[in-house]
Formats: structure tokens, C-alpha cells, sequence
């Protein structure tokens, strides 16, 4: 009696439960997320007239992620960003070896750091690479170099022939005390092998997975991946451009053919920067409570002292006038 009851009642059962879901995640759209106005309406609109598409659209690649926590800076985190802006400050104000074009041009380089903590640097030097196999031959020659720690990411990351290289330099870096971090996006790098990933966890590499998918086929956040690529070998060598780690890079797959892309290699300051880049995609992804000291402290400058003390009495200045 109560089976056949279930069973007739199954079809209405299903439809509730679609208009159930449907309503909590139009409550979650209005009170949760932190939207725009035509992109919430849009959502709803989908949501009530397409209940059942509308809802798995809306999992798939409308659910948000609060600003909030995507991007949140720690307060260690914080320090060594709001260090840089002192550092842009100190050079531009103390710094008499600088090119006068430069200092003409201080209000921009002012708000660039202080907006987006983009810090003016210097001593830098950029090698640019055309060519993905010029690229390839570099990074793995500076893996090769690495005597404290090498942090790798790669939106794309395949342990084919050229992804197999990349592992074993890792692996032996590892074995020679190096601190080896490998991060990598789980859409981009769905090809990257289980048993790859648990050989490099075995071996002590630390392995982060940006937003994992359900059985590497279901991913709740297609519309949040994580596209960059960055390696940062002792806080010294820097990588950034548009190769991933596979063999179509260097023109192996024919299904692609030759490719073309460009990938600098950066010395200098400004590898600070991409390494706190990483660092806090780090962070975000493994939740790691690193130890930031370790990676940026820096000895403060005579002319950043300067600069502070004179901060200090305008401030100073400013009181007793108020």
C-alpha cells in the first residue's frame, strides 16, 4: 500500500523537491550573495522559469564565491603587501639615483600601489621567450638550480613527456632539501594522473588542487579556475606567461600542431611580487598557515627609516595645527 502510494506519488515528490531547491537558492541569491542587481534578477528569473535547468545552470555556473573569501589577506599577508607600498614610497621620495622622467610621473605610481599593491621595483631584468621550447629548455635549467624552494602553478599541468621532466627535477630537488609547492587548477589539469599526484605526495612535494572536481567530471565552480602560470625559484628567478606544462605546448599533439605563445623569465624585485601572487593562491587553496617571514622579510633601508620618521612628524604636524 505505502509502494504504491510512493510510486504514484513520485512524479509530484520530485517537482516539490525541484520548487524547494529552486526557492532556497533564490534566498541564497538575495540575502548571501554580494551581486550586482541585474545579475541577481537575471538568476531568479532563470531559477522560476526553468526550475529544474535553471537549477542545475545556477549550481554549475552560477554559484558565487563571497569576494570576501576568495580574496581575503590575512593579516601577515596584509603587513607584507602594505610593506611594498612602503617600500614605493621610500624609493620615490629618498632615492636620489632615480630618473627624474620617473619621479614626474610619482602620482601614478603612488596610486598604482596604493590601489592595487602594485609597488614600483627595481634591478629587474625580463628575458622573453617566443618560442615554448626556449621556455621549456630555461625553466627546467632553473629547476634545476633551486637550492631552498620552488613554488610551481600551472593552470594547465600533464605528466606527459615534458610534465614527466618537470616531476622529476621536482623529485630530485626534493631529496636535496629544496622546498618544493605544486599548485594547479583541477579543470585545467583534469589529464594530471591520480598516481602522478600521489608519487609527488608521497615524496613529501606539497600538492594544492585549486577548487577539486567530484570524480575529476563534476565541478561546482566551472566559472572560478584558476589560469595563471607561475614559478618563483628561491625568491630569485621568476616565470609568468601563457605556456601550461604539456607536450602540445612544444607541438607534439597533432591535433593542434605547431603552438605558438611567450613566457618571460623575470630577475629582480618584481619576482617578489609574482611570489606573493602565489603565495596567496597558496594560501587560499591548502589553507597552509605559512610562515611569510620566511619567504619576503626584507632589511629595512636606511631611506625607508627616513622616509618613516618623516611620515611621522607630518603626522605629528597635522595634530597640533587640527
Amino acid at each position: 500500500m505505502n509502494l504504491s502510494f510512493i510510486k504514484d506519488s513520485a512524479y509530484e515528490m520530485f517537482v516539490t523537491l525541484i520548487y524547494i531547491l529552486n526557492f532556497s537558492a533564490v534566498i541564497h541569491l538575495i540575502f548571501r550573495e554580494k551581486r550586482d542587481t541585474q545579475t541577481t534578477m537575471a538568476w531568479i528569473l532563470i531559477l522560476l522559469t526553468i526550475p529544474a535547468v535553471g537549477f542545475v545552470l545556477y549550481i554549475t555556473f552560477g554559484h558565487g564565491i563571497s569576494k570576501d573569501n576568495m580574496f581575503k589577506i590575512k593579516e601577515e599577508e596584509d603587513r607584507i603587501l602594505k610593506d611594498n607600498i612602503v617600500n614605493t614610497h621610500a624609493k620615490l621620495e629618498c632615492d636620489n639615483s632615480l630618473d627624474p622622467s620617473l619621479l614626474a610621473n610619482k602620482d601614478i605610481i603612488y596610486a598604482l600601489a596604493n590601489s592595487n599593491y602594485a609597488h614600483y621595483s627595481t634591478n629587474n631584468s625580463v628575458d622573453i621567450y617566443e618560442k615554448p621550447k626556449e621556455f621549456f629548455d630555461s625553466l627546467l635549467d632553473e629547476l634545476k638550480k633551486a637550492k631552498e624552494y620552488i613554488n610551481i602553478q600551472f593552470y594547465i599541468f600533464k605528466d606527459d613527456d615534458i610534465g614527466n621532466k618537470v616531476i622529476d627535477i621536482l623529485l630530485e630537488k626534493l631529496d636535496e632539501g629544496v622546498e618544493v609547492r605544486l599548485l594547479y587548477d583541477a579543470v585545467g589539469s583534469r589529464l594530471f594522473s591520480d598516481k602522478s599526484i600521489a608519487k609527488l605526495k608521497k615524496a613529501g612535494v606539497k600538492v594544492g588542487c585549486f577548487f577539486p572536481s567530484f570524480m575529476k567530471i563534476v565541478n561546482f565552480n566551472l566559472n572560478y579556475r584558476n589560469h595563471r602560470k607561475i614559478v618563483v625559484i628561491d625568491g630569485n628567478v621568476g616565470f609568468v606567461g601563457g605556456n601550461n606544462v604539456g607536450d602540445e605546448y612544444l607541438g607534439k599533439d597533432p591535433k593542434f600542431g605547431y603552438w605558438r605563445d611567450t613566457h618571460l623569465k623575470l630577475t629582480g624585485e618584481c619576482v617578489r611580487d609574482l611570489n606573493i601572487r602565489f603565495m596567496l593562491d597558496w594560501r587560499f587553496t591548502t589553507q597552509e598557515n605559512l610562515d611569510m617571514d620566511k619567504y619576503f622579510i626584507q632589511k629595512i633601508l636606511w631611506f625607508q627609516l627616513k622616509l618613516l620618521v618623516t611620515m611621522l612628524v607630518f603626522k605629528l604636524y597635522l595634530v597640533v595645527l587640527i
